[in-house]
């Protein structure tokens, strides 16, 4: 820190331009730093001998300090720990690409992230699940009043299907409504098929992923207007889940 005492006028003057045109570059506290681009220093030392810290033991008040600061800094997003496994995905992946001669995009790639939103989904380690803003819209979703309202509902409900058991089952009043030389009469049929697809879709489970090592459970069922099927797997528990529902 330097005193503004000790500054003539002209460095005042020279240092307020300064902080004026930079002020990108500061932060009023650690909190509001967020991220920036590493800056590499190189320190020419000429003739002088570098002197070797001595290791030692920190207290037990200094390692809680550190502690602290650096859990700061992890919920801040500046630091966060190294994933080996994930590094040599990475590695892998990277060799293939460069086998294939294909190219990334670094703007659109985002690497040790514990969950990511793609093509309105949401992935993590458990699973899948819809994206939460598509399901919010689903929700806030006005009864259709034409065959283009209607589209729309249906097309955004059926690209979350697989999250939904016995989905064709569901939405078959609905799609009557799009067959040709029908009237567009919405009844009791077609708003309870409506209410219970908003229900399901809201409430949709996680889809975990599938286990190829392990033994799979497929289960259909169909009839002269509808075939529909469930795709399941055990847990360690025994305890089968949902991979995904199909109709």
């Amino acid at each position: 820190m330097v005193n503004n005492e000790e500054l003539t006028k002209e460095q005042q003057i020279k240092a307020k331009e300064f902080f004026l045109t930079e002020e990108d570059l500061f932060a009023l506290s650690i909190e509001n730093m967020g991220c920036t681009n590493v800056t590499t220093h190189r320190i020419n030392t000429e003739d002088t001998i570098l002197i070797k810290q001595t290791y030692y033991r920190a207290t037990y008040e200094e390692n809680e300090f550190i502690r602290k600061e650096i859990n700061k800094l992890k919920k801040q997003g500046l630091i966060f720990e190294i994933n080996k496994e994930h590094l040599e995905h990475l590695k892998i992946i990277f060799e293939k690409l460069r086998k294939a001669e294909l190219k990334l995009n670094p703007e659109k790639c985002t690497f040790f992230k514990s969950e990511i939103n793609y093509l309105r989904h949401v992935i993590n380690k458990e699973g899948v699940r819809p994206d939460e803003s598509k399901v919010e819209k689903v929700k806030n979703f006005s009864i259709p009043v034409n065959i283009r309202q209607l589209r729309g509902f249906i097309g955004l409900a059926s690209y979350y299907c697989r999250f939904i058991r016995g989905f064709a089952s569901i939405a078959r009043p609905i799609h009557k409504l799009l067959e040709k030389n029908v009237p567009y009469r919405w009844k009791e049929e077609q708003q309870n098929a409506f209410v219970t697809l908003k229900r399901h879709l809201i409430m949709a489970p996680i889809l975990r992923y599938p286990n190829f090592k392990e033994e799979f459970f497929l289960y259909t069922d169909a009839s002269g207007m509808r075939l529909e099927a469930i795709l399941a797997q055990k847990d360690k528990d025994y305890k089968k889940y949902v991979v995904a529902y199909a109709s």
